[in-house]
């Protein structure tokens, strides 16, 4: 391939092979909610290994859930499921054999509606071959007093690995 070119192949990466030249960039947009909840280590570590050059650029670098306590009242006064989800969690916990937490997507989070230290859930280097097995542990400590109900969790997302990360709490 002459220097200068780019070619865009587009599509999933579990599908893709190439008969020749490996990538030297590999875009994703497979980043969830939570950093991992869609699959992302074990898709791009894969594309790492199959599809890219050694020392190639993934982008995004890195992606790092963080969580910190929240009150989930303070945050959402007036939240409620509908009828349709109050059916939906109740097969949930039938299928389960009971009740668990649930998670939620709540707008409108910022900052001052963390009342503690946060602390990293799960650290995703795309760079080097996220690994999908986990095992991290951290400490909450109380910043301000109140009441405690869930954990608010945010993503810090790298473009590249010398950039400085975009967090999701202080936008």
């Amino acid at each position: 391939m002459p220097a200068g070119l780019v070619t865009l192949v587009g599509g999933w990466s579990t599908d893709l092979s190439f008969e020749e030249a490996q990538a030297d960039v590999c875009v994703s947009e497979i980043i969830g909610t939570i950093a991992g909840s869609e699959g992302a280590a074990v898709v791009l570590a894969d594309a790492k290994n199959r599809l890219t050059k050694s020392g190639a650029d993934m982008v995004p670098a890195r992606a790092v859930t963080m969580a910190g306590a929240t009150c989930i009242r303070d945050l959402a006064p007036a939240l409620s499921f509908s009828p349709y989800a109050l059916h939906y969690l109740d097969e949930l916990f039938r299928v389960k054999g009971g009740p668990f937490d649930v998670r939620m997507c709540v707008e409108g989070a910022d900052p001052r509606h963390v009342l503690s230290t946060s602390a990293i859930v799960e650290d995703l280097d795309f760079s080097v071959g996220a690994s999908a097995e986990g095992r991290e542990t951290g400490v909450l400590v109380m910043r301000q007093p109140g009441r405690v109900d869930g954990l608010l969790l945010w993503i810090r997302l790298w473009g590249h690995r010398e950039d400085e990360p975009v967090d999701a709490q202080s936008r």
